[in-house]
């Protein structure tokens, strides 16, 4: 193979974890054919502009790579705008791409996944990305055998996607029709049901935000669009990635000593696999959710519908939204 996925990774202000991410891409036989984007926000805040600094002179040195591309924002853009940009620059150049968070450390077979499953899939209008990232990790049956399976459910950590799906869900998400569409879809007790064997956290989230009148969280709209239009993500039982944001470091994460306990290079896969036809993959919803505790999500639901979601969320500290 010598057509290449970019690799674009985002990043604000923590210089440990987008270096030990770098660092472990670099470890993949692939990478030295690789072109990545690292896009850099600004801060607003005097205290971190040297911390901005940091990782900007770390960026400008990195090798390793067919090329280093730098994106630096001269003012805080947030997340997501720093995202959809770095992501139009890509795809002025490319009809394919990797993201990774930059707590996403990777395993040295990761490149080799993500871009055999992007050429395999690449016509298969079902197949919405490839993940890196397994949850079965969490769970104490994770060194079975490693196999492909398919879902519904689309995980951020390390993933690989094309540009016209990609942007199709973009448009989706921005338009006034998938409000509409998820406020149907959640009246319907079979698709709120095959949406909790996703996970118990996506119906509070989609209610949420149709209360607030705004979108819902990229992944979170990720799988819910998968869901809705029987699209699917592609996955192994064994992990080519790993999440080290669960330290409490993140904007958006809870430290969370447990799932950081299983997040270790020594549990990455060491397995090539080869692809199937996905109509070859079972769909697996087995694995280990990361907050399935029915009584909570019942009060986030009832705290939503009584207009209380916000005071309920400072009382009982319950996660993000």
């Amino acid at each position: 193979m010598d057509n290449y996925a970019p690799v674009l990774i985002t990043v604000y202000d923590r210089f440990n974890h987008l270096k030990s991410a770098v660092e472990s891409l670099k470890k993949c036989a692939e990478a030295i054919n690789t072109e990545i984007f690292i896009a850099s926000d600004m801060t607003s805040e005097k205290e971190k502009e040297f911390q901005i600094s940091e990782i900007r002179n770390y960026i400008n040195s990195i090798k390793g790579f067919k090329k280093v591309t730098n994106i630096f924002f001269n003012e805080n853009v947030g997340i997501e705008h720093s995202w959809y940009f770095s992501l139009d620059l890509v795809f002025q150049k490319y009809d394919k791409i990797i993201f990774l968070e930059d707590d996403v450390e990777v395993s040295p077979l990761f490149l080799n996944y993500i871009n055999k499953g992007l050429d395999f899939y690449k016509d298969d209008p079902k197949v919405f990305s490839i993940c890196g990232f397994s949850p079965f990790i969490l769970g104490d049956n994770y060194f079975s055998e490693n196999i492909l399976y398919k879902n519904h459910e689309w995980n951020a950590w390390g993933f690989g996607t094309w540009k016209s799906k990609l942007n199709t869900f973009r448009n989706f998400r921005k338009s006034s029709e998938s409000f509409l569409d998820i406020k149907t879809n959640l009246k319907s007790r079979l698709f709120s049901s095959e949406l909790n064997d996703l996970s118990f956290e996506y119906y509070p989230h989609l209610l949420n935000s149709l209360k607030k009148n705004k979108k819902p969280e990229f992944d979170y709209c990720a799988g819910y669009y998968c869901l809705a239009n029987n699209f699917f993500n592609i996955y192994p039982t064994q992990s080519f990635t790993i999440n080290t944001g669960n330290d409490g470091s993140g904007l958006r994460v809870k430290k969370n000593d447990e799932i950081a306990s299983k997040m270790k290079p020594e549990n990455f896969s060491n397995k090539i696999l080869e692809f199937k036809k996905l109509s070859e993959l079972k769909i697996n919803n087995n694995y280990p959710k990361y907050s399935n505790n029915a009584f909570v999500i019942f009060i986030k639901i009832l705290a939503i519908r009584l207009n209380m979601f916000d005071q309920a969320k400072r009382i009982f500290h319950i996660i993000k939204y």
